[in-house]
């Protein structure tokens, strides 16, 4: 394909920091770099002129980990930790927590006791933002986030600072919404559902810039090349967690689907809208991050039938059949959303399949359950 030429220099080894030579790069300019858990604003991050790269830990088995924490914490936290433990955070200068679900606080309190980093910080965050009081809560947070980068790099952050950045992340969000409606693209997508993910995940572990460079070569590359996959394959969307590798994806397609549309944390969930800018950036951050990044660790009234709207609405624009929700085991934010999910998605007709994920999503009894959920759809029955 046309477009493996530009992913050829963005494997997902840069998910591991230790690997990830745009770290070192942007150090060498005595810069600083951080890692950090979603729902933080990494635009105020990258204003104070911090790399901010997601923790978006490792697929590989888990050895270290078993020390600190039972296996009932789902392995995505787990292998946060135990790639601290193994060093292989080393060349990051910070990390900033955030209270997305308990996991993560007690994640996140192990990395500071037991990873040795110069800076730590952790993010308080309101479960529900429907309340006056967490929206004003949450705005003092991001004021203590915001003077604590001006102290670690020395420098104020100007509101000029934080709206380029807030426009630099809003460029890369246009051309993430661009690469949708390739993937999704009817009769035929012009993007495979793997190589779609791959592009996701590069895109929160290189710089800003870097990444908006590689999604703008994107559009005019597929516009020259055929499209992906036959008419014949189950068009599917991918709902659900953290999934960090191209393991599922990939036996999606080969069993006889493709990945059209998702909604995943790591996915088209974690780029999420524009961000509207007002005379005041820092609260427009705060406010974005508070009230317009969808989640099940979010108890806001109505919050479950946005969610549900949100999924239709892809299901819908992108010509889905089928939609399959990939959770993280032992996830228990995802786990309570399931079952109003499910019965409603079935209500309106929609076949559904749930796959829990571990270590990776490919076995060869998932193969066999994809085949046969994709062989009841071409066949009529559900």
């Amino acid at each position: 394909m046309v477009i493996d030429t530009v992913l050829s220099n963005y494997s997902l080894e840069l998910l591991l920091p230790v690997q990830n030579p745009f770290i070192n790069k942007w150090q060498s300019q005595g810069k600083k770099v951080f890692g950090y858990f979603c729902k933080v604003p990494k635009e105020l991050l990258h204003a104070a002129g911090i790399l901010p790269i997601r923790l978006l830990g490792t697929f590989q088995e888990l050895k270290e980990t078993h020390q600190h924490f039972p296996p009932v914490f789902c392995h995505y936290a787990r292998s946060v930790l135990e790639l601290g433990l193994n060093k292989e955070l080393s060349s990051l200068d910070g990390i900033i927590g955030v209270n997305m679900c308990d996991t993560i606080v007690h994640i996140v309190n192990a990395l500071e006791t037991s990873v040795a980093l110069p800076h730590y910080h952790f993010l308080n965050r309101p479960h529900d933002a429907g309340v006056r009081s967490a929206r004003i809560f949450f705005r003092k947070e991001v004021i203590k986030l915001k003077n604590r980068l001006e102290t670690i790099t020395g420098t104020p952050i100007t509101p000029d600072q934080i709206k380029r950045s807030v426009e630099l992340y809003n460029q890369i969000r246009e051309m993430v919404k661009k690469i949708e409606v390739l993937r999704g693209k009817f009769p035929q997508p012009k993007l495979s559902g793997s190589t779609a993910a791959q592009i996701a995940l590069i895109g929160q572990v290189i710089p800003p810039e870097e990444n908006l460079k590689m999604l703008k070569q994107i559009p005019p590359l597929l516009a020259k090349q055929d499209a992906s996959g036959d008419q014949e394959r189950v068009r599917i969307h991918l709902s659900g967690s953290v999934l960090q590798d191209l393991s599922l994806y990939q036996l999606i397609e080969e069993t006889g689907g493709t990945v059209v549309s998702d909604d995943l944390c790591s996915g088209s969930r974690f780029f999420g809208e524009q961000i509207e800018l007002t005379d005041d950036p820092l609260f427009c951050l705060s406010d974005y991050y508070l009230q317009n990044l969808s989640c099940p660790v979010m108890h806001t009234k109505g919050e479950d039938e946005k969610r549900l709207q949100d999924i239709l609405s892809k299901v819908e624009q992108h010509h889905a059949e089928a939609v399959i929700f990939s959770l993280q085991k032992f996830c228990d934010p995802h786990q309570f959303d399931l079952p109003y999910l499910l019965n409603r998605l079935r209500e309106a007709g929609i076949p559904v399949m749930t796959v829990e994920v571990d270590r990776s999503a490919n076995s060869q009894q998932l193969r066999t359950r994809l085949q046969a959920f994709f062989e009841t759809i071409r066949g009529g029955s559900l």
